[in-house]
């Protein structure tokens, strides 16, 4: 029994790290000009780095096939007239929940191309799902109170990071290989760069955006 037990661990350990797995690590850093970004009627905030994402475009794909994330749902609310949180990170073919927690009525909408839609307004503890099946950057709005936006970062794969507030990020294990790896910040645009992830150690990478 306790052999079958560390043989079924081993196994689980394998299918998680493959053999000769690195990794990606980094920092991300912002160039001057970070401005204060309005988000309600009389607050201010700073988009840092922790706002960022860093993801890889494409996996090997015997690899992606094993590794295939599954979507979780995810929610979004809609609270002291923004939304929260304001940028959202989730896999294709994830559902994310709409809650107005507020005592006006709401709206989501978006014409971003990876998904356009509009649930219409909404009342208070009211809620609305939306499915978002293709990779992209969304930006979300509300009709009624044009000073809100956020955003959801619909990712091709589990492989992505968010920075700490230093830019310090690192992905899941990869393969040996050369990845592509796209940074994007709220404020600050995006940004693809190649890197090799060696046979032994990691990959590592500076980037500023």
């Amino acid at each position: 029994m306790r052999i079958r037990s560390i043989l079924a661990i081993a196994t689980l350990l394998a299918s998680v790290a493959p053999a000769g797995a690195g990794t990606i690590r980094g920092r991300l850093h912002l160039g001057s000009g970070s401005k204060p970004v309005t988000i309600g009627a009389s607050s201010m905030e700073v988009m840092g780095l922790e706002q960022a994402v860093v993801w890889v475009d494409s996996l090997p794909p015997k690899f992606a096939r094993r590794h295939r994330g599954k979507p979780r749902p995810a929610r979004i609310v809609q609270i002291d007239r923004q939304f929260a949180p304001r940028v959202t990170t989730v896999i294709a073919g994830t559902t994310i929940r709409f809650v107005n927690r507020d005592k006006v009525f709401h709206n989501v909408f978006s014409i971003s191309p990876a998904r356009r839609f509009d649930i219409g307004r909404y009342s208070p503890s009211a809620i609305r799902d939306v499915t978002f099946d293709h990779p992209g950057v969304v930006n979300l709005f509300c009709e009624i109170h044009p000073w809100m936006s956020a955003y959801v970062i619909v990712l091709p794969n589990r492989f992505y990071a968010r920075p700490d507030r230093a830019g310090v990020f690192q992905l899941p294990k990869l393969p040996p290989g050369r990845y592509r790896l796209h940074f994007w910040h709220p404020t600050h645009g995006e940004q693809r760069r190649e890197v090799e992830v060696p046979s032994r150690g990691d990959g590592v990478v500076a980037v500023s955006l």
